[in-house]
């Protein structure tokens, strides 16, 4: 907590405050993707103020609340100092070295970002950028499409011929696009190693509407109820565990299962170890090394998860393609993010 306190003879007041439970944090850790969602909404009690949010992904894909602070406002100094305590409490661990950190680039957080975590890769949520793009007269359905199918192409040249689709479009708008650096808001553009190929913080707007009855009352009552709702939430999830089965998180089970039926139109070839060229609809074609679990389509690269693509190769290769799933979404390192050990509580 930081307080505001000109001299000993007056009362201190209240200034900030940033929280973070120790299973929240080591759970993060030990069993979550170094992706982290960053966002600040606004208190609706009596005092106001803001209140910001460090929110990760579990191994299920669900929002996995990370640390929230309590600030006057969101400036530049709010946002080092949330920034500062935070690098400060998780520490140094090798898998969340460098993490990925995605925004709706709110008031002073970039600043913030710069000073406190330079290093550290910045994504842009595509929804917010999508609205700049509106507001700046740059509309139209056609406009939009191409603009989320630059951002969601997970190849350079997909990146390119949306982006000349678009300059045709509006020259314009081509030109506005083009000024935003495109590793900040498009897959082909992205680092693979946080395994995300998240566009939008729905994670932190997730964690907004999940607290939404709590921000309307006087701080201390509302930490009370974002405390117990994240009890209550772990406990909730603990007991889920228990009756998983099999190796993956349900979600991931379910989408890979998905996958595996766009799988059923493409044709392997198989090439010699382990890799294979892979014929895809409209006549594309991809190379895929079971080895290195890569794909030309740069897709299971930056999921951790098989494509079609890999998918097809893996059942040529009388694989099972939930073995080519990244260790992320097991249910193992499910476990890791819930009931993380080693605690020490006070």
């Amino acid at each position: 907590m930081k307080v505001e306190r000109p001299c000993p003879e007056v009362p201190p007041k209240f200034h900030r405050l940033y929280m973070s439970f120790a299973a929240m944090k080591k759970g993060f850790l030990n069993g979550c993707r170094p992706v982290i969602g960053v966002d600040g909404c606004f208190l609706k009690g009596p005092f106001k103020g803001m209140l910001l949010a460090i929110v990760g992904r579990d191994g299920n894909d669900n929002m996995y609340p990370i640390a929230y602070a309590v600030v006057e406002a969101e400036t530049k100094d709010s946002w080092t100092w949330f920034l500062e305590t935070l690098v400060s409490d998780l520490g140094t661990h090798d898998r969340h070295a460098r993490p990925t950190f995605i925004s709706d680039r709110q008031k002073g957080l970039m600043p913030a970002f710069e000073d406190v975590i330079p290093m550290a890769d910045h994504r842009v949520c595509v929804r917010h950028l999508w609205a700049n793009f509106r507001d700046e007269r740059h509309r139209g359905v056609a406009l939009k499409d191409k603009l989320w199918a630059a951002a969601c192409a997970y190849t350079e040249a997909e990146f390119n011929v949306h982006m000349q689709e678009l300059k045709r479009m509006s020259p314009a708008a081509f030109e506005y696009l083009d000024k935003i650096d495109p590793s900040g808001w498009s897959r082909a553009w992205f680092h693979d190693y946080p395994t995300c190929d998240l566009l939008v913080n729905n994670i932190c707007e997730c964690f907004n509407a999940y607290i939404l009855k709590a921000r309307d009352k006087p701080i201390l009552t509302m930490l009370e109820m974002i405390r117990i709702k994240l009890m209550r939430r772990y406990q909730v999830k603990k007991d889920g565990i228990s009756k998983l089965t099999g190796k993956l998180c349900p979600k991931v089970a379910k989408k890979l299962e998905s996958i595996g039926l766009d799988a059923m139109e493409c044709v392997p070839h198989f090439a010699g170890e382990k890799l294979f060229e892979v014929e895809a609809p409209k006549r594309l074609q991809y190379v895929v090394d079971l080895h290195k679990k890569t794909c030309g389509c740069r897709q299971w690269e930056m999921t951790g998860i098989p494509c079609a693509h890999a998918v097809s190769a893996i059942l040529f290769d009388c694989g099972e393609p939930e073995d080519y799933v990244h260790e992320y979404y097991s249910i193992e390192m499910y476990k890791k993010s819930i009931c993380p050990t080693n605690i020490r509580y006070a």
